[in-house]
């Protein structure tokens, strides 16, 4: 990723997709939302569907990415510190 991480926090029973909203204003192509306090780790990537670009080979991955690797340092970090 190249832009520099940000952290956007909303609570609540609409926290997710509110939150995405203030988190693709700070970082538009690498919005993630990362489920807290969970034993199972769920991370969502901020964007629609793209069905006008579906199949062409031109979505930027850089989210998914971003949100696999944030998913696979929580998992290391609850490791270390003996957690599921």
């Amino acid at each position: 990723m190249s832009e520099k991480p940000k952290i956007a926090i909303a609570t609540g029973d609409r926290g997710h997709d509110q939150g995405h909203i203030a988190a693709k204003l700070l970082a538009p192509s690498s919005t993630a939302a990362l489920t807290i306090g969970s034993p199972i780790l769920f991370s969502s990537v901020a964007h629609g569907s793209a069905h006008d670009i579906a199949g062409k080979g031109i979505a930027n991955p850089a989210a998914m990415v971003g949100a696999l690797l944030r998913l696979s340092n929580v998992k290391k970090m609850r490791a270390r510190e003996g957690q599921p």
